[in-house]
């Protein structure tokens, strides 16, 4: 009788050690929670889906919006975007995030944000510097296009060279935010979006390669 007390305490002890174990390893899924402010979504699916690569059924994921929340978890690492459906998507904007391992909170509407883990906190800060260039980029070349409708050659020069000087800052801010990254899903993304360099081809077959920042030929 003895002996099978013992042996039950055993097993008992060694059930308990390795369930302890399995909730100290660290957990390689992504957690998303998200919020959708807008009432009028309630009931609508929302998609998480891979920016790059398939996007078919068995790469897609989605979940009905219940009471203003949504959640995804996975632990398929890559950059995705988080986009409500079409036939509602009018007042939300689409919102890409990095389901690297960790908890990820989301907030869904007409600016829309991630936050919680490393390349998601780095992510949303890039956005929001994108956005600020996008705004000022928009609006200069606004005004150099209606000069130059007007006529007025001397504020279409001013404000296309201020647009062009703001556009460069902002590639090389992307370029050097890349750069000061590890290698992982958002230094890939960053570091495509401005290559230095691009390549023509013309009719003759001949290719030439130029600097994407001026524009300018190459010279071998």
């Amino acid at each position: 009788m003895k002996k099978i007390l013992f042996f039950s305490s055993i097993v008992a002890l060694a059930l308990s050690i390795n369930s302890c174990q399995k909730n100290m390893q660290p957990t390689h899924a992504c957690h998303i929670t998200g919020e959708v402010n807008d009432t009028a979504l309630e009931g609508v699916r929302i998609f998480l889906v891979p920016y790059f690569g398939p996007k078919d059924a068995a790469h897609v994921d989605s979940i009905e919006i219940k009471d203003g929340k949504f959640e995804f978890s996975t632990d398929t690492l890559m950059l995705a975007q988080i986009l409500v459906d079409y036939h509602n998507r009018m007042n939300t904007q689409p919102l890409l995030v990095v389901t690297e391992p960790g908890d990820v909170k989301v907030k869904i509407g007409l600016d829309s944000s991630a936050s919680g883990t490393e390349q998601n906190d780095i992510l949303q800060s890039w956005k929001i510097r994108t956005e600020q260039h996008n705004t000022q980029y928009t609006r200069m070349n606004r005004t150099a296009r209606e000069a130059e409708k007007a006529g007025d050659s001397i504020t279409y020069k001013t404000f296309k060279a201020k647009a062009d000087s703001v556009h460069l800052k902002h590639k090389q801010y992307t370029r050097e935010l890349a750069s000061s990254l590890k290698e992982g899903i958002l230094h890939d993304f960053l570091k495509e979006l401005f290559p230095l360099t691009y390549t023509r081809k013309y009719p003759d077959g001949k290719e030439v390669v130029f600097d994407a920042d001026t524009n300018q030929p190459i010279e071998e």
